[in-house]
């Protein structure tokens, strides 16, 4: 089985990169065959002033990234369907965190040929206030067959802003502890 993670990839640095890393590699010890497709760049320069989105260590990651899109720049949203069309996988998984990656996810998914289509939600209740949030993640989750949530918390906070998501199609997960915790 042939499983497209969308989202953000190495050398973007953050917990749900690391999150997807962790995600991915597991998938491939089960035998499953895993490509990254993420953000040529994830957020304008402007909200990093002084600061880097980025990694230099390439050293934790083994899993194959395509760097296809930027998901404020709407032109390179089609190179990304291409893409991950053309590698044909079998499931898409779109990492959820930002009402921000609503449209971009949201387009993206609506275009995925032949594939089931799900949505890992790290946070459905976002801790800045954005305008028509509920609506832009309707438009992005609208599409997957399943929503997978990582708390009970979550999974009762998505059932009550999203009550329009059948209960079947919301999946309750776990938030995982991540292997370099467990080797300290």
């Amino acid at each position: 089985m042939k499983i497209a993670l969308i989202g953000p990839t190495p050398p973007f640095r953050g917990g749900i990169v690391q999150f997807a890393l962790s995600l991915g590699a597991e998938m491939q010890r089960q035998g499953l065959e895993v490509r990254m497709f993420g953000f040529i760049r994830q957020y304008p320069s402007l909200l990093f002033p002084g600061g880097s989105q980025t990694t230099e260590d390439e050293s934790s990651f083994a899993l194959p990234v395509e760097r296809v899109f930027t998901p404020y720049q709407p032109w390179t949203w089609r190179l990304a369907v291409k893409r991950i069309n053309r590698w044909q996988a079998d499931l898409v998984i779109f990492s959820y965190w930002l009402p921000v990656m609503a449209p971009a996810f949201g387009w993206i998914s609506r275009r995925i040929k032949s594939a089931r289509i799900a949505y890992l939600v790290h946070n459905i209740e976002f801790h800045e206030k954005w305008l028509f949030a509920n609506r832009l993640s309707k438009y992005a989750l609208k599409p997957a067959q399943r929503v997978i949530l990582l708390s009970q918390s979550s999974f009762n906070a998505t059932h009550r802003i999203h009550s329009w998501i059948p209960l079947p199609r919301l999946v309750t997960g776990f938030h995982p502890v991540y292997d370099i915790y467990r080797q300290k």
